[in-house]
């Protein structure tokens, strides 16, 4: 078992600006700025912090568990899926379907999470295994036709800003996208 160095560094980087909310203005996603004033950083830092002590304490910990095992199972899928997502969640902020602003790792985190409950899924495909897929792909319809619940507005979100579904379905998209390209390049590696 190796040790998730890259899932330890973020985490540590996450947390640190967690500690700093003064920072918080300055790094969080904001279209405007970013488009007129160049403040490119923000397509990164935009992610790594949080507008609540809540909203930073269940991505992070989301984050620490999902990554730390798709790190440890296969790095370079991990590394993939992480640079995947961050890709295609900046191409959807900045798109007109974006959100003017944004924070948080939850479209990120949703990357590694789909490696390894696809990984739990084809370790033996029964009802057994096949069922936190199915709960995860559930809580992603409920988001998506529901943003306003209680439960996810309130309880896990608390974050002031609303929740936003199509994040987290850019973060499943990318982690079923990496598994389809790290897929695509061992059969090419296998043919020569």
């Amino acid at each position: 078992m190796t040790m998730p160095w890259i899932t330890v560094a973020f985490s540590t980087v996450v947390l640190g600006l967690g500690l700093l909310p003064d920072l918080f203005q300055l790094l969080y996603f904001d279209r405007s700025l970013i488009v007129e004033q160049q403040q490119w950083w923000r397509l990164l830092t935009g992610h790594l912090v949080h507008s609540s002590e809540t909203h930073l304490v269940w991505d992070l910990l989301g984050f620490a568990v999902f990554s730390g095992i798709a790190e440890c199972w296969h790095r370079k899928k991990f590394n993939i899926s992480l640079g995947v997502a961050l890709f295609m969640l900046n191409c959807l902020l900045l798109s007109p379907f974006g959100l003017e602003r944004y924070c948080g790792l939850s479209g990120i985190l949703c990357a590694p999470a789909t490696l390894i409950l696809w990984a739990h899924f084809n370790k033996q495909r029964d009802l057994l295994h096949f069922l936190p897929l199915l709960i995860a792909g559930l809580k992603l319809v409920v988001e998506a036709s529901n943003a306003d619940l209680l439960f996810a507005q309130q309880v896990l979100a608390q974050q002031g800003w609303p929740l936003y579904a199509p994040a987290h379905w850019v973060g499943v998209i990318a982690g079923f996208l990496s598994i389809s390209l790290f897929s695509i390049s061992r059969l090419g590696l296998r043919r020569i």
